[in-house]
């Protein structure tokens, strides 16, 4: 006369369990699917920070060029200003299209 269960059933019946755990943990807890959001939001805000370093270093390193170099300074303010020296003259030109 056998005992308890076969190997075959226990199994079965192993695998059925591992299946309903993982099926409670995928759909049936707010909380794994919360944590997939957080950890979206976390690599997206990563991102954003690294941009904002870059950004940040650039910004920086102009700020030295402004501070410290005149052919610079004298390039933006003639760029991005329209100055000119006394006694230059401007002169301007239409573009034609």
């Amino acid at each position: 006369m056998r005992r308890g269960l076969s190997k075959r059933v226990k199994k079965h019946w192993r695998m059925l369990l591992a299946a309903a755990a993982l099926a409670c943990v995928l759909f049936g807890n707010e909380g794994f699917r919360q944590l997939l959001r957080n950890n979206l939001e976390l690599r997206r805000a990563q991102g954003e920070l690294a941009g904002l370093e870059n950004e940040g270093k650039k910004l920086l390193k102009e700020m030295g060029l402004l501070k410290n170099d005149p052919a610079y300074l004298e390039k933006i303010a003639r760029t991005e200003l329209g100055l000119i020296k006394p006694g230059e003259i401007e002169y301007r030109f239409e573009k034609s299209e």
